[in-house]
């Protein structure tokens, strides 16, 4: 597999792996730990995808599709909804960073020599 023949979500979390960061945010360098917000994912992606020849797709489907390359910590998908700013709000808490990036490998079957450096 090519890096040029992913589709949107795919190209946009690979290049996140291979940053170590999740790109199209403002939050601070790194890798995120903890609890973060959905909504701040999805737009960290949305903001990456605009434009007239990027295609980007819904928040369903974003989350349908991003589900399937990461195993979240705390079950598959993050139900517990923390208070933030006084709000209940859905959000995922991420692998490491290493534990990503094995998990790319492996959905990818090692069909490429995956470089994240």
């Amino acid at each position: 597999m090519k890096v040029r023949s992913l589709d949107s979500i795919d190209a946009w979390w690979f290049e996140c792996l291979c940053e170590g960061r999740i790109i199209g945010t403002t939050s601070p360098p790194g890798w995120p730990t903890g609890y973060v917000p959905k909504s701040q994912i999805f737009s960290a992606y949305s903001n990456r995808h605009q434009g007239p020849k990027r295609k980007r797709v819904a928040d369903c489907s974003f989350w349908s599709d991003l589900y399937g390359l990461v195993r979240f910590v705390e079950g598959h998908r993050v139900r517990f909804t923390p208070r933030i700013d006084g709000h209940q709000t859905p959000c995922v808490v991420f692998p490491t960073l290493a534990e990503a990036r094995d998990q790319w490998r492996a959905l990818n079957n090692g069909d490429c020599d995956w470089d994240f450096e």
